[in-house]
This record gives C-alpha cells, structure tokens and sequence, in this order.
C-alpha cells in the first residue's frame, strides 16, 4: 500500500515518535547541560518548531538533459535544544517532513511519464558554535540524514521504494544586522556530505545499493523575533536550501543472486524553501 499524505497534526505526532526513537541524543544534550552548569553556561533551551516547505528535486543525464522533476509542498516539524557556555553554545535539532511530490519525467524507453511520489524526510544535526563578536558567530554542524522515496507506479511502468542517507557537515555563520531592534537573526552555510548513498528495490530485482558522487550544499535562512513573554519567545523564519550530488557509480542489478543488469542514479538536485513558526523558552 502506498502512503498518504498526512496532515501537519500527524507529522506533529509522527515527530514524538521519531523524537522517541533518537532519545540518546536528548539525553545527551541534558546530560550535557547539567555537566556544564558550573562552567558558566546559560540555562538551556528548548524550541518548538512548525511549517510548510516547498520541496523540488530534480534528476539529470550526464548531456545535462533533465530526466525527472518532482515538486510538492510537505509539512514538516522539529524539536531542538540548545545551551550556551563561555567555549561556546552547543544544539542539537531533529525534523521530519512528509509529504507527496507530482513526478514528471521519462521512462527508460523515453516515453512521458507522470504520477506522484511520497516522501519522508528526516534530519538531526549537532551544531558547535563560538561568538566572537556579539553580532557575528560562526558555526560547524553535522549529522545523519535521511530520504524516503516511494515512486507510484503509472500504467505499465512500475514505481518502485528508494533511500537516501547521508552525513551532512555545514559550515556557516549567524549575524545580527542592526535591524529591527535586533531582533532579526541571519544565516548562512556551505557544506558537503560524507557517504552519501542511495539504496533502491527495483521491481522484481534485489535490494541494490549505489554510492552516490561529491555532494555539496549552501543555504541560507532568517528568523524575526515576532513576540518575547515569560513563557518565551514567539518567532517566524524563512530558509532557502540547495544540495547537488554527483551521478553514482555502475552497480550490478541481481534476481535471486544472479546477474540481470546494470543501474546507476543520475546527478540529482534537491531545493528547499521553508515558511515556519518557532516556540522557544528556557527550561
């Protein structure tokens, strides 16, 4: 059965479950924050996050001609917590979209091709921060993160489930522009992604795993201080986001063990843009 489209109420439950499951990392950053208490750190923070994202991938022949393009909006939520020490501040921050994107591309025999795919994404990235100026403060992050895929089949052509998983590391830096009473926080990044790979169940074929080509991404993102109370503040932010990976390696195409074929993923393009509302208070 194919999955469908949830709402963000579910994604929001989904996210309790998938913070569940990286529980560890929760408590290490707790553990963390207690440690460090007597270090001259701030009290720790939790922030709360919500929105909508505009999701557009895109695959590529090695002419450059466009094979596939996928775009959709998905919903998506995340949980974070951050502390704050004189070495400087330490987060860590889980998010799960999900979503469909409407397929349009071609088919192996060069046929049009149109249908939908259902996506899950997932991401938890540890961040290391250090002001060195009260309005400038670079960062490094890095983490897992992971791509769901599920094309739908369309008449004769049959879809089939895929996966992405990557280790992504940023480098960036946040600045505070003499704005709205400076209330208005700027990001930036560069980075790239170590084994990066992509493992995919082609129809009536086994489970096949390819290594993907060099990845490299940029972003950049803004978030405005809308409302700050005693139960916390209250802000909007907007991000834009762009990872490329190279086309993947040959790999051997099995049934049952034996030999039926060659595959490989072409160069691929994912673009992000979110809108999203954030909670955060101290604990």
């Amino acid at each position: 059965m194919k999955p469908r489209p949830t709402s963000l109420g579910m994604n929001l439950a989904k996210l309790s479950v998938y913070a569940t499951k990286v529980g560890r990392f929760g408590g290490l950053f707790l553990l963390l924050s207690q440690a460090y208490a007597a270090a001259a750190c701030l009290d720790p923070k939790i922030g709360v996050q919500a929105g909508v994202e505009n999701n557009v991938w895109q695959e590529f022949a090695r002419d450059g001609k466009r094979l596939v393009r996928e775009e959709g909006k998905l919903p998506f939520a995340a949980l974070d917590g951050q502390v704050s020490c004189n070495w400087g501040s330490l987060a860590v921050r889980g998010m799960l979209a999900q979503g469909t994107r409407g397929y349009s591309g071609v088919s192996s025999t060069g046929g049009a091709l149109n249908t939908k795919s259902a996506i899950r994404n997932s991401d938890l990235m540890l961040t290391y921060s250090y002001e060195v100026h009260p309005r400038f403060e670079p960062f490094l992050s890095a983490g897992i993160s992971r791509s769901k895929r599920d094309i739908q089949s369309a008449g004769p052509v049959l879809g089939y489930p895929e996966e992405f998983r990557m280790y992504p590391v940023k480098v960036g830096a946040k600045w505070r522009p003499f704005l709205f009473d400076d209330r208005l926080l700027l990001l930036a990044h560069v980075g790239t992604a170590y084994q990066p790979q992509v493992t995919a169940r082609l129809p009536g074929r086994d489970l096949l795993t390819l290594n993907l080509g060099r990845t490299v991404s940029v972003g950049v993102s803004a978030e405005l201080e809308l409302a700050k109370m005693e139960q916390g503040q209250f802000l909007v932010a907007i991000s834009w986001d762009s990872r490329r990976s190279e086309a993947s390696s040959v790999g051997v195409v099995t049934r049952n063990g034996v030999a039926r074929g060659v595959a490989s993923q072409p160069r691929n393009e994912l673009m992000q843009t979110q809108l999203s509302f954030l909670w955060r208070r101290s604990l």
